[in-house]
């Protein structure tokens, strides 16, 4: 798993889209969850990610490879 140290997000808060730096190859997809743990947003792997269909709140980004394993989570704030 990418420490969260490596995986970069910004801006954070967040007001729509969201800028990942740091995603390693074999990424595959990226998976938004709110605090209760459901998905909320799913989509392929790339450095820009529109979240402005969300909610304000905290959410955690899940970055998963092409096995689903998970290869980082990084939380971030959407204002």
């Amino acid at each position: 798993m990418v420490p969260l140290s490596r995986l970069g997000i910004s801006p954070n808060p967040n007001g729509g889209l969201l800028f990942i730096d740091g995603i390693e190859s074999g990424a595959r997809t990226m998976t938004i969850h709110d605090l209760g743990g459901a998905v909320v947003l799913t989509a392929r792997s790339s450095t820009v990610l529109n979240v402005s269909s969300l909610a304000a709140g905290t959410y955690i980004l899940v970055i998963r490879d092409q096995q689903g394993i998970a290869m980082a989570r990084a939380p971030f704030i959407r204002e």
